[in-house]
């Protein structure tokens, strides 16, 4: 599994069409179905579904079970996961749940990961 990881709207898009080519099948964690990731061959927005999992009450352990999940479900997988916490620590406690929780997202899958790339100004630079 290769994960991506930078900025909003930094290239990863972009880099997954590149590497992946123009026929993979990528699935949107801002408008996709979880179950979706399990079908395709690439992930962008890995964070957002983090972000719906926090909302309906998921525990760590049952985010992290489905990143688990997603990052196996094929050996060419391609995730792609904005950094979320750098910046203020929000006052509201749900955005640092959610902040906290896709930070702990992102360092899960960058363990299980053959390689890890971070992406600015579409540039990829590898880091794992």
């Amino acid at each position: 599994m290769i994960l991506l990881t930078g900025g909003a709207w930094q290239g990863q898009e972009e880099w997954i069409r590149a590497h992946a080519g123009e026929k993979a099948v990528v699935a949107d964690g801002k408008t996709d179905d979880p179950e979706m990731v399990f079908q395709a061959g690439a992930a962008l927005n890995f964070q957002a579904w983090v972000r719906r999992m926090v909302k309906e009450g998921k525990e760590e352990k049952e985010i992290l079970d489905f990143a688990e999940k997603a990052a196996r479900s094929g050996p060419d997988m391609i995730l792609s996961m904005d950094q979320v916490g750098c910046g203020i620590v929000p006052a509201d406690p749900f955005e640092r749940r959610y902040r906290e929780m896709a930070g702990k997202t992102g360092q899960f899958l960058a363990a299980m990961a053959d390689e890890v790339y971070i992406i600015t100004a579409g540039i990829g630079q590898r880091i794992k």
